[in-house]
């Protein structure tokens, strides 16, 4: 697979993706991750290890982030689109 690590932008929406695969973690630039309008039931505690994350978009989904990573994430100063 190709090296993914500087990825600082992705754009997944639209994909009727039911959830985010893993190996997503292992992006330690992204920047801006977009996920709307997929069919996300849940989002994974670990998008809080995206430590560069500033922007994410979860619109349109069946999802509600979890309290503790919301708070996470905004604490960090990423903006959190739901």
């Amino acid at each position: 697979m190709v090296d993914l690590r500087e990825l600082r932008h992705l754009d997944l929406r639209e994909n009727a993706l039911t959830e985010l695969p893993e190996r997503l973690v292992g992006l330690p630039r992204l920047r801006q991750f977009d996920v709307r309008s997929n069919r996300l039931t849940r989002l994974p505690d670990w998008v809080v290890e995206m430590t560069a994350l500033e922007k994410l978009d979860v619109r349109w989904n069946a999802c509600e982030p979890s309290p503790s990573l919301l708070t996470e994430l905004e604490r960090r100063g990423c903006v959190v689109l739901l």
